[in-house]
């Protein structure tokens, strides 16, 4: 299949195809213009706007990322020890799914690597966008709350894109 021909499948099917090779939504070439609608949609809802897409396309030096709440390779103790029941390919499909993904500064998104998710939280989600704050309010991360979290973002994608799964 050529690559015009993958352009023209409906989304559902494009996003199962990258689930299935476990690139999940973090290859998708949109993610970032997700993750501004929806932080856009949550500083609407808090009349406060925290990050403007001229920051998420940034090309210097400091521009925002994408980051994996966990991490794309969790070599540190507390996530091996949380992710136990997982093998290396479901913990590599749980952190490339949507409900992992935040945007984050790259200095901070560097500096935060393994860290565990309280100190994650601690050193770079406490004052950050309107996204981070959401994650930063969370008890623990897990199984369940990537999953919970990916739920929340494909109802929004589905409602602020008027998507519909039935053809």
């Amino acid at each position: 299949m050529k690559n015009n021909e993958v352009t023209r499948l409906p989304f559902p099917t494009r996003m199962n195809r990258r689930f299935i090779s476990a690139d999940g939504f973090y290859s998708w070439r949109d993610l970032r213009y997700f993750l501004y609608e929806y932080e856009y949609s949550l500083a609407t809802k808090y009349k406060l706007e925290k990050l403007s897409w001229a920051l998420l396309t940034k090309v210097v030096k400091d521009r925002i990322t994408v980051e994996h709440i966990l991490p794309q390779t969790p070599t540190k103790l507390y996530w091996r020890n949380n992710f136990r029941q997982f093998n290396d390919a479901e913990i590599k499909s749980l952190s490339s799914s949507l409900g992992n993904m935040l945007p984050l500064f790259q200095s901070i998104n560097s500096s935060l690597q393994n860290d565990s998710f309280d100190d994650k939280k601690a050193r770079g989600y406490a004052n950050g966008c309107h996204c981070e704050v959401e994650i930063f309010k969370e008890d623990k991360w897990d199984a369940e709350h990537i999953y919970n979290r990916g739920i929340k973002l494909l109802h929004f994608m589905e409602t602020r894109w008027a998507l519909s799964s039935r053809a």
